[in-house]
Order: C-alpha cells, then structure tokens, then sequence
C-alpha cells in the first residue's frame, strides 16, 4: 500500500510539474517585463534559474519570428499607392513600432549594462570561491600530510592502544573523533561551495545568452526600424506631394467676376436697402473649434499642414450661418456629402477639395470681408448672387471634398474700406482674393493692409 501511494505521489508531482512549466511558457508572453526584470536581477535570477533559461529560449523564438517578420513590412505602401488614406493609416502603426522599438532598444541597452554588471559580480563571487575552495583543500591536504595516507584509521587505532588508562582512552578517542568531525565539516563545506559554483556558473550562462539576445533584439529593431521608416517616408512624400497639388490647384479658384457683377446690378437696390452690420455672428450656433490657424496640430507621422482657417466641427446637417449681411459671390454643389483625405471635389465653380461650399462678401463697421465655407452638406448651399442676412442659413455642416469628419472650415479676408458694389467691380474672381494659399499676407503681418488673412479668431 505505502509502495502504490508513493507511486501515486510521484505521478502528482510530475503532473503539476508539467503543468507549471506549461503555464508558464504560456505566461512569459503576457508578463514579458516582470520575466525581464526577474531574470536581469542577479539575486533573483539565481533563484529562478530554470525558469530564466526558459524564458530566454522564448526570447530566442521571438527574435526568430522578428526577423522573419522584417521583409513583410517592404514594399506595404506600393500595394496602396491610389489609396492615401490607407496609406496614411499603415503609416501611423508603422510609425507606431518604429517608435516602440526606439523604447525597446533603450530598455535593453540599460538591461545590457545591468547584466554586464551581474556578470562582473558572479564572476568575482566566483573566483573569491575558487580561493575558499583551494584553502580548504589545503588544510584537509596537509592533514592527510600529517597522518599515514594509506594507513590512516591504522594510525588512529595505534593511537587510541597506546593510551595507558581508560580516562586517556576516552580522551584519545574524542580527538580522534574531532579530527574527523573537522575533515567531514571541511568537506561539507567545499561541497557547499561547489553547488554555489555551479549555480554562479548557470547564472552567468544565463545572463550571456541574455545579453548575447538582447544584442540581437537591437539589431533586428534597428533593421526593422529602417524598413519601416523608408515605408513612412514614402507616405510623407505623398502627403507633401498631394498638399503641394492641392495648393496649386486652389490658387487657380476663380469664380465667373463677370456674372457676379450682372447679379451684383441687378441686386443693387436690395443691397443698398441692407444695413451694415456692427458685428459678426459665429459661423455655428453650437460644434466646437477643432482646428485653428495657421496650420494643424502634428499627426502621429508628425506632420503638420498649413491651415488657413478654423474648423468648427458638428453634427452633420447642422446649420451654417452667415457671419453678417452680405452677397453670395460664388456657389458650388457638386460633391457627395462625405468625402475623403485626398478627395479634391469641389474645383467647379469653387475651390478644389472645400467640396460643397459657399463665398460671400460683407460689410461690418465699415470695412470690407470676403468669408469661405467649405465642406457643406450635398444639396445645401445656398444660390450664388443671394442677398443675405446675419445669421440666415446659407448651407448645412457636411463632410464634402478633402475631409475627414463633419465639419466647416472658415476663412477670413480683411478686403478694405470700399463697398460690396465698388469691391465687385473692379474683382477678378479670384477666391481667395488674391492673397494666394499661403501664410505671405496675413494681416497680423503686414498691418491690416488690404488684402490679407485674418485670423478668424479675431472676428469670431
């Protein structure tokens, strides 16, 4: 019975043996730094030797499978090169591990100096043993000097008979015993010392073939570091590239000047009835600032474009309002209401990638604005040459053209002293007033002096 209950004890242990270490294969994945910190400490890397030793071959599978994984990321752009939105997206997960591996290779380079550290301790540790051990040897060496070699428990015995009384007997006997207590302590001892040796010596093994990982971790993250950056760098020359385009496309924005000039005449009494406005009315009743001037905040590319106005982002079919009393100088709707990074709709009859949109002039206090709306809702801008008011509907928020969310954009041109009739007169139709669609003439730059861009934080 005790014979089955041992075998019964042997087979639990070896089955919760394998379970552990299968659980803990499964584990290194999910707590990679714990394993990392556990195994780059020499008191607790000695401790959890075997499980060191597992985790570094685990580490040694998943610089295999890093490296192989190196020539999928080559060539990922070109498969999207009609498609700057996806490659936009693949470019920000790749920059994303472009910038995990820099933390990667930080974090072993520091635990690489770690281990070099431990490594110079064991091996110290391990040399002040090697001399303990070499002492020890000698002292048990020169006591086996100082008996007969071959003879020595005949030597004991004829020293125990030549004790001349029992009392010298017992005494002789207890010396005996005492020598051999010693030699047996010695050797324990040297024992004892040899098992820490070895296991010095595994830890040491262990934070070598760490070290010697982590070297190839840093190289192939320095190797996949740099395909990745040339797949980033080909979606930044797009990006470049297409926001060049679209600048040169919207400097040619011209509107029909002499059809605006025939509606200008023949909405001339309604214009003159209308009152100048003391003041500006916020292109949204509600939405939110979610872009302002002069260019967007750093994407995770770190790219920032120019940015000539404010967004001011909304529920789709939200309400646009006119900022102030004017006329509707030109009108384009001829886009879906959702458009797209690189959707350049919106170039007839307006500006390329503002999709849907409307162009007014307006007096306020005496001075002359043009104000754009770009990116409205399909079928809602309101009819080029209308007289409007301040805060009369003239389209709805929508996401037209070069956009990426339900949103309009708002730019300001400060256009002088003149009046709405004179100003359109003497107009080339140009769209952006003839400023152009850069940052060479804001007003905060050149006094005021007419034409420039205002900033539409100034007036909303």
């Amino acid at each position: 019975m005790k014979k089955n209950n041992k075998i019964i004890i042997s087979l639990l242990s070896l089955f919760l043996l394998f379970n552990f270490t299968t659980i803990q294969a499964n584990d290194f994945k999910a707590n990679e730094d714990y394993y990392k910190q556990l195994c780059s400490n020499p008191e607790t890397a000695q401790k959890n030797n075997s499980t060191c030793l597992s985790f570094n071959a685990y580490l040694n599978e998943k610089i295999e499978s890093a490296n192989a994984q190196i020539n999928q990321y080559k060539g990922e752009m070109n498969k999207h090169k009609d498609d700057i939105n996806k490659q936009m997206a693949l470019a920000e997960e790749f920059q994303a591990k472009i910038d995990g591996f820099a933390s990667e290779i930080s974090a072993l380079q520091g635990e690489i100096a770690t281990l070099e550290a431990s490594i110079k301790k064991i091996e110290a540790e391990i040399k002040a043993r090697e001399e303990e051990i070499k002492k020890k040897d000698e002292i048990i060496i020169e006591r086996m000097r100082k008996t007969q070699s071959d003879m020595r428990f005949g030597y004991e015995i004829d020293f125990l008979f030549k004790s001349i009384d029992f009392a010298t007997l017992i005494s002789s006997m207890t010396i005996v015993s005492d020598i051999m207590n010693f030699e047996a302590i010695q050797i324990q001892e040297i024992n004892a010392l040899i098992e820490e040796q070895k296991s010095s010596q595994q830890t040491l093994e262990s934070n070598k073939t760490t070290i010697a990982n982590n070297i190839k971790t840093i190289e192939i993250n320095k190797q996949s570091t740099e395909v990745l950056k040339a797949e980033v760098d080909i979606v930044i020359a797009n990006y470049q590239k297409m926001m060049a385009d679209l600048a040169a496309l919207q400097s040619q924005a011209f509107a029909d000047a002499a059809s605006v000039r025939r509606q200008v005449a023949a909405n001339k009494k309604a214009l003159e009835a209308l009152p100048p406005s003391n003041g500006f009315t916020r292109p949204l009743a509600g939405g939110y600032l979610s872009a302002g001037v002069w260019a967007y905040p750093p994407n995770k590319l770190g790219l920032a474009a120019i940015h000539l106005g404010h967004d001011y982002a909304a529920p789709m079919g939200t309400s646009i309002r006119a900022a102030a009393n004017g006329i509707i100088i030109a009108s384009s709707d001829n886009c879906g209401s959702t458009g797209a990074l690189g959707n350049w709709c919106g170039s007839s009859g307006g500006l390329a990638g503002g999709g849907n949109q409307v162009h007014m002039i307006t007096s306020v206090n005496g001075k002359l604005y043009g104000i754009m709306y770009l990116h409205m809702q399909s079928g809602s801008p309101i009819a080029k040459g209308s007289v409007v008011t301040a805060g009369q509907t003239i389209g709805r928020v929508g996401s037209s053209g070069n956009s990426t969310g339900p949103h309009v954009h708002v730019e300001v041109f400060y256009l002088g002293t003149q009046s709405i009739s004179d100003y359109v007169a003497s107009w080339n139709g140009s769209l952006h007033h003839n400023v152009g669609m850069s940052l060479s003439r804001r007003c905060q730059d050149n006094g005021n002096t007419a034409p420039c861009r205002l900033n539409p934080g100034v007036v909303f």
